[in-house]
C-alpha cells in the first residue's frame, strides 16, 4: 500500500519544498564571455543580471544598465538565457565592459557567482555593485543614491532593509565594498551557492547572506531601513520613492499581492525622469 495516496496534495507540495530547500543542486551551469572585462585596480564595479529571452536585452534593462555606466561604472551584463548559442546585440551593449552569457538557471545568486568567480579582479575594485532587473528605474535620485554608497563608511551595503521572514537586504541592488571583497566570508558564501528554484534563492541565499556579513564582522548597513515586518517594496513603494530610492518593483505592478493603492504611478516615475513607456513594452 502506497502511503503518499493518504498524505494531501499540500503536505507533499511542502514537503517537497522542504527538500528542495536542504538539497540544492550541484550541477554544472554553461557560461560563456563575448566579452571579458579587464578591470583596473580601484575600479567601481557593476556586476548586472537580466533575463534575456534570445540573448536580448529588454528596454527597461538596458536603460538600468545603461545608467550605472553613465554614473562611471565599469558594467558586466550577465545574461541568463533559454538561447545559450544566441549572441547578444553587441551594438546596444557597446557601454558594457563585460558580457557573459549563462543558461537560465539559479536565478540572480547563482549568475552572480557565476560572474564573481571568474572575476578575480573584484578583489582590487573600490565598490562592487550587484544589480538585476526586477525594478523599473533608476529615477532621478539615482546619482544622488550611488554618491550615498560612495560616502558610507559601511562593508555591506543594501538598498532596502525588510524584516519580512527575518531581517535581510533585498538583493535587487547590493553594495560591496573592500573589506568585505577581500572577506573569507564573502568567497565563502558565494562559492557555496548552487543552481536551484526560488525557493532555494530566497530562503537559503538572500535571507542568509546578511547574517554570513555580520558573523564575518563586516559593518552591514542599508539605505532604506525597514519600519515594519512587511516587504517594503511591495507595500510602501510611494514612501521609499520618496525618501529617495530611484525604484519601482516590477512585481508590484504585476501581481500586487498586497493590493496596495497604485494610484498614479505614471505619472510619480514620469514625475521623476523616467519614460515609462518601458514599463509598458515590458508588462
Amino acid at each position: 500500500m502506497r502511503i503518499g495516496r493518504f498524505i494531501p496534495g499540500w503536505a507533499r507540495r511542502v514537503a517537497a519544498r522542504f527538500v528542495e530547500l536542504a538539497t540544492p543542486g550541484n550541477e554544472t551551469v554553461g557560461t560563456r564571455w563575448v566579452r571579458a572585462p579587464n578591470l583596473a585596480r580601484d575600479a567601481e564595479v557593476c556586476i548586472f543580471v537580466s533575463y534575456a529571452p534570445g540573448s536580448e536585452m529588454p528596454p527597461h534593462s538596458l536603460f538600468h544598465a545603461r545608467a550605472w555606466a553613465g554614473a562611471g561604472f565599469h558594467v558586466v551584463i550577465v545574461l541568463n538565457t533559454s538561447d545559450f548559442q544566441a549572441s547578444p546585440n553587441l551594438q546596444e551593449l557597446a557601454f558594457a565592459s563585460g558580457i557573459l552569457i549563462r543558461e537560465n538557471k539559479g536565478y540572480d545568486f547563482g549568475a552572480w557567482a557565476s560572474a564573481l568567480g571568474q572575476i578575480p579582479a573584484v578583489r582590487t575594485a573600490s565598490v562592487v555593485t550587484l544589480a538585476n532587473d526586477s525594478m523599473y528605474g533608476p529615477l532621478d535620485t539615482f546619482d544622488r543614491m550611488v554618491d550615498r554608497v560612495r560616502e558610507m563608511d559601511a562593508d555591506v551595503i543594501g538598498a532596502t532593509e525588510s524584516l519580512e521572514f527575518g531581517r535581510h537586504f533585498q538583493s535587487f541592488l547590493l553594495f560591496f565594498k573592500p573589506r568585505a571583497l577581500n572577506s573569507g566570508a564573502f568567497w565563502k558564501f558565494w562559492a557555496g551557492v548552487r543552481a536551484g528554484g526560488r525557493i532555494i534563492a530566497v530562503y537559503r541565499y538572500e535571507l542568509s547572506l546578511l547574517r554570513a556579513m555580520e558573523r564575518a564582522g563586516l559593518r552591514c548597513t542599508a539605505l532604506f531601513p525597514s519600519s515594519d515586518r512587511r516587504n517594503p517594496t511591495l507595500t510602501r513603494w510611494r514612501s521609499l520613492i520618496d525618501e529617495g530610492l530611484p525604484y519601482l518593483k516590477i512585481a508590484l505592478l504585476r501581481d500586487n499581492l498586497f493590493k496596495v493603492d497604485l494610484r498614479g504611478w505614471e505619472t510619480v516615475l514620469e514625475d521623476r525622469g523616467y519614460d515609462t513607456t518601458l514599463t509598458t513594452r515590458h508588462c
